[in-house]
């Protein structure tokens, strides 16, 4: 089973947006696709349709407690969110939340790559304890270059792999989103020192309906030369 992890320059980046999209993009190309949101904190008990979770049982089919196995009300980190209720979250839960028999398992973090997660660790942590190949989002806005190389190098100094980079939002007309877009596409090819990773590279804008055949075959091929260890 292949397993890519979905992560950020910052919350709000547009996560969910993209995950959502690449969801419905993978199911079209005939693979099996689950998604896990292991934790979810700022949850709405009273509209959990609201929720980051809700919208990914919905794009994977999946029941919203099989997506999710741990929400929090409080809009915090998570390990925060947790403490603020009295609770101990700790990796292993998380690890323990993300079994599938799919093809390929999509899991979101919370915030950004760096962001505390549980007791024992970051966003980056918990993708390198799924030896999960990362996929970053990176918010198309003024400063965006500079955030993306910032999570760009995390990710190289924590020894993630690095399946590809999404800048999302912005006009794809926009000058200002095609240079970023551009520079941050090179970048992806500098820090990883490779030329495939520049494959799984997608300027997505907040109205794009769908995820293109190319960049999911493109994606696909990354991840697999990934998982076998050649990259």
């Amino acid at each position: 089973m292949l397993r890519l992890f979905l992560t950020a320059n910052d919350t709000d980046a547009g996560k969910t947006f993209v995950a959502t999209r690449l969801l419905t993009a993978l199911q079209r190309s005939g693979m099996t696709v689950a998604a896990r949101k292991p934790v979810e904190s700022g949850w709405n008990a009273q509209d959990p349709s609201t929720s980051d979770a809700a919208q990914l049982a919905y794009a994977s089919g999946e029941a919203l407690d099989q997506v999710c196995r741990y929400r929090y009300a409080a809009p915090l980190a998570p390990v925060f969110a947790a403490d603020a209720e009295g609770q101990k979250l700790t990796q292993s839960m998380l690890l323990d939340a993300i079994d599938s028999d799919a093809n390929l398992l999509l899991i979101e973090g919370a915030g950004g790559l760096l962001s505390p997660l549980t007791k024992d660790g970051d966003n980056a942590d918990f993708a390198a304890a799924l030896n999960a190949p990362i996929l970053l989002v990176v918010h198309e806005r003024l400063g965006a270059i500079n955030q993306g190389r910032m999570v760009l190098q995390s990710a190289v100094a924590r020894e993630l792999k690095i399946a590809g980079l999404i800048v999302n939002g912005g006009a794809i007309d926009d000058p200002r989103a095609i240079q970023n877009a551009e520079t941050l596409a090179a970048d992806l090819a500098r820090y990883t020192e490779t030329g495939s990773a520049t494959a799984a590279f997608l300027r997505l804008a907040e109205d794009a309906a769908e995820v293109s055949e190319d960049f999911v075959s493109d994606l696909l091929a990354r991840l697999r030369v990934l998982d076998a260890g050649s990259a």
